[in-house]
């Protein structure tokens, strides 16, 4: 699956108070990074396209399932084979499952054989396919990329710094760069949460 950057160099260089062309190399490098970060917490793509998810199906809860790359624009296809033989498995009618597109929810109206792996659904599924769509359609997902983004570049010369900054200011960040908890509280509004 592609990467889909979640903010773009003009929009960070303002945030920063930049005008130069200087820097955009390393803020590509860094908007990339960071879009990992953010697809990582979210725990799902932020790039909208096809993807195959195989789930597994137990006897007990085995009619709800929540699929990764939410929200999803449309279902392709959604199979049941305990052998995992996908190319010969019959797919299900649409009559037989439903799924909540914000969230990712797929409800089956059919009991499937249970089984590791013994459901696939192909979709089409993620936030946006562009990076001026994400931007417009979730700017707070664009904003925390923007602010985390422009930390990571005024901390790129001090990454573990410990100790005073200039004129006294106090600096205080040790090990790796994380995304900072105002990043988060931007995020968590879209973060996939594991049931």
């Amino acid at each position: 699956m592609a990467l889909l950057d979640a903010t773009t160099a003009a929009r960070v260089k303002t945030v920063l108070g930049i005008t130069d062309s200087n820097e955009d190399t390393y803020l590509g490098v860094l908007i990339t990074s960071v879009s990992q970060s953010i697809e990582e917490y979210l725990d799902r793509p932020i790039k909208n396209e096809t993807q195959t998810e195989e789930l597994d199906v137990d006897d007990r809860e085995h009619h709800r399932f929540f699929l990764r790359a939410a929200p999803v624009s449309s279902i392709t296809s959604v199979k049941n084979n305990t052998l995992w033989d996908w190319a010969n498995a019959t797919a299900l009618t649409s009559t037989f499952y439903h799924v909540n597109s914000t969230t990712g929810e797929l409800f089956l109206h059919a009991s499937p054989a249970p089984g590791m792996k013994a459901l696939q659904v192909v979709y089409v599924g993620g936030f946006a396919t562009t990076t001026a769509n994400l931007i417009t359609s979730y700017p707070a997902i664009a904003e925390a990329a923007d602010v985390q983004v422009a930390e990571e570049f005024r901390r790129r010369n001090s990454p573990g710094a410990v100790g005073r900054g200039k004129g006294g200011g106090k600096v205080e960040w040790e090990g790796e760069m994380r995304l900072l908890r105002s990043v988060r509280e931007k995020l968590d509004p879209w973060r996939r949460w594991a049931f």
